[in-house]
């Protein structure tokens, strides 16, 4: 049997229905294995068949035909082989968009996702975080804190950058128009995440809900790859030390001219402050505090994604 990933046939068993690809390290049970080589022998099948008759079928119809019929015929059989090699091309992309994805995510990923619960931590995605661009971004670090519907929350595990939430000019800054949102889901959405990546992540409904203690409005709900907790999520799922924020070594240089500053920090949420001016954080000591930090102050952003289990 040949290998999804990388078409070699060199396998060691793990235990009993995991085996594992000597080449490039990916893991499969028999019966992916046996799905997937009985699908591309079942394709190679039905290719050859399909040419011998074309070739069968212009042979007979060349003792009954005119030359230019003929010439007709040939023409036509051009075309047919070029259609069914796009064909074939087609369906080797399904066959990968629905079996190679999932097996290369394993291999990128490393745990299996399915096996994942609230609690775990795992690698997955890359940004600049040793604050040393020339030997390239590192594994981003996240925790799963929620588990619902055959979806993960999580939360990245340090602060990965510092940014502005809104300016003070504006009337209103909410959640559906400050800059982090559209930093969230544009920039650091396309730099940290490959397509393989992207594919499992959760394009999920945020319900923005208005300051508990303040009233402070809201705003609309809005649809994110991307996002910051809101003060009903930070209740719910953050326990114990998982709300002390804490910066990587890029994080801690943004804004203090590349000088480092303490790794240790409060961190936004996109739940608003005391007015619309400010955004609820957590505090240094990993605490909510409602009455938050001001829309122009640049501060540690922990991103937060939902991706399928599936």
């Amino acid at each position: 049997m040949e290998c999804v990933a990388c078409g070699n046939n060199n396998f060691k068993q793990i235990d009993n229905d995991c085996y594992e690809c000597q080449t490039c390290g990916s893991r499969f049970t028999f019966d992916e294995l046996r799905e997937f080589n009985d699908s591309n022998n079942f394709e190679d099948e039905n290719t050859t068949t399909y040419f011998e008759n074309e070739l069968a079928g212009e042979e007979n119809l060349a003792r009954f035909s005119s030359s230019l019929n003929l010439a007709r015929k040939h023409n036509l059989r051009g075309i047919k082989i070029i259609l069914t090699l796009i064909a074939v091309s087609v369906m080797a992309v399904i066959v990968y968009s629905t079996i190679g994805l999932n097996l290369i995510a394993k291999k990128e990923y490393g745990p299996d996702i399915r096996a994942l619960s609230v609690g775990d931590i795992f690698y997955f995605g890359e940004y600049e975080q040793d604050a040393n661009e020339s030997n390239g971004p590192e594994k981003i670090l996240w925790e799963v804190i929620a588990e619902e519907d055959n979806k993960l929350l999580l939360l990245s595990a340090y602060s990965l950058d510092c940014k502005e939430y809104g300016d003070w000019v504006k009337d209103i800054v909410y959640w559906e128009n400050s800059y982090t949102r559209e930093w969230l889901n544009d920039t650091f959405y396309d730099e940290a995440f490959n397509k393989y990546q992207k594919s499992i992540i959760v394009k999920s409904k945020l319900i923005n809900e208005d300051n508990s203690k303040y009233t402070t409005d809201a705003g609309p709900d809005t649809k994110d790859n991307v996002f910051l907790l809101s003060e009903d999520e930070f209740n719910n799922y953050i326990t114990g030390t998982m709300g002390v924020g804490i910066n990587t070594e890029y994080t801690s240089r943004q804004g203090l001219g590349g000088k480092s500053q303490s790794r240790r920090t409060i961190w936004r949420l996109r739940t608003p402050g005391k007015d619309s001016q400010y955004v609820s954080c957590a505090n240094a000591l990993g605490e909510l505090d409602l009455s938050g930090v001001g829309v122009s102050e640049s501060l540690p952003v922990r991103p937060a994604i939902w991706i399928s289990k599936n």
